[in-house]
């Protein structure tokens, strides 16, 4: 299969179509100075960001004047009409495109509100230009990194309500650039959202395990120490560090885990309103986190979470942490669970 991971629009011929604002931000949408889609289409408020002269150098005007009666400048309109894109990748032999907007810096370096409204203006339009032609067109939906608040939300929306399957984050903006923490959210927000195969294929893969007649238990260790016992040949769920144990004492078990990911579930620490002793609270927090302290952690076969303090059974694993945005949907996933396991039942 041929993909074009680096395809673009052609957007910037008719602004005014994809940036109609509404308020408070109406009196910037693009009003169009003069007729027709071509490169010498001009706007009033074009929006765009940054040096204009560093611009011109991405420019290339001569190469899409339609007076010159070129194969590229004809192909130009394949930009933004999906019927004729679609007819000029199969003349190259491309099976896919994954879109991204030629004016990239409009709706993700705009900061503020601004920022917001064009980006979430542009994503919906492009999720629009493509219906019909899903199966080919792929648009990468926009973050608007110039108001990094607002990045994490967009970016649910454009998976989860518009069917995107993928994001694009600007290199920099403004001061901040990608390792900036004002953009952690996003990433997190980007993992959360990761579906590996799909939420239909999970939903499978659930029901099949549903029908193996499952016994149900309470509590890990409790678990762990029947499979240990024989009363049953394995179980669907373990926490490691108790199977580790476990085998330092000789018992005949071990993990697997499923497709190479392992879910990591974190456990905070925190000091009470009411404690009585809160200085020496703090002093064993420091404890805990310093290398002797997960080192102590360690050797009691629990997961440290220092850098420098590793657990080699992990070291060939990807460790998928929790996010605490799934618990927005806690009563749909319990829902879900009881319908397709039916404990109890």
């Amino acid at each position: 299969m041929i993909i074009d991971l680096d395809s673009h629009l052609r957007e910037g011929y008719f602004l005014d179509e994809v940036y109609r604002l509404e308020e408070p931000y109406a009196r910037y949408t693009p009003v169009k100075a003069g007729n027709g889609r071509h490169h010498q289409t001009r706007f009033i408020h074009a929006l765009e960001v940054g040096d204009p002269r560093a611009r011109v150098c991405f420019k290339h005007p001569y190469m899409y004047d339609p007076q010159l009666d070129s194969e590229l400048a004809e192909r130009q309109v394949g930009g933004y009409d999906m019927e004729r894109r679609r007819q000029d990748i199969r003349q190259e032999g491309i099976e896919k495109q994954v879109i991204f907007p030629t004016g990239i810096g409009i709706p993700t370096r705009n900061v503020g509100g601004l920022g917001v409204a064009l980006c979430r203006a542009y994503n919906t339009w492009v999720r629009n230009l493509v219906r019909g032609y899903e199966d080919v067109f792929w648009p990468v939906a926009m973050a608007p990194a110039g108001c990094p608040d607002e990045m994490a939300s967009e970016l649910r929306r454009c998976i989860k309500e518009l069917g995107m399957k993928a994001g694009h984050l600007v290199a920099y903006c403004g001061p901040r650039n990608l390792d900036d923490p004002a953009f952690y959210p996003y990433y997190e927000t980007a993992r959360f959202l990761e579906q590996r195969e799909g939420r239909d294929a999970a939903l499978a893969y659930f029901r099949q395990l549903a029908r193996q007649e499952i016994q149900w238990r309470k509590g890990h260790s409790l678990i762990g120490q029947l499979v240990v016992a024989g009363e049953f040949p394995l179980a669907a769920e373990l926490q490691v560090h108790n199977i580790e144990r476990s085998k330092a004492q000789g018992a005949p078990i071990d993990w697997v885990a499923l497709d190479g990911v392992i879910p990591v579930h974190k456990i905070g620490i925190a000091l009470t309103s009411t404690g009585s002793r809160p200085h020496a609270a703090a002093l064993f927090y420091d404890f805990i986190l310093s290398r002797t302290g997960m080192e102590t952690i360690k050797r009691r076969h629990r997961v440290p979470t220092r850098p420098d303090v590793t657990v080699p059974y992990l070291q060939p694993y990807r460790l998928l942490p929790f996010d605490g945005q799934a618990m927005d949907e806690f009563d749909a996933y319990v829902s879900l669970f009881r319908e397709i396991f039916k404990p109890g039942a």
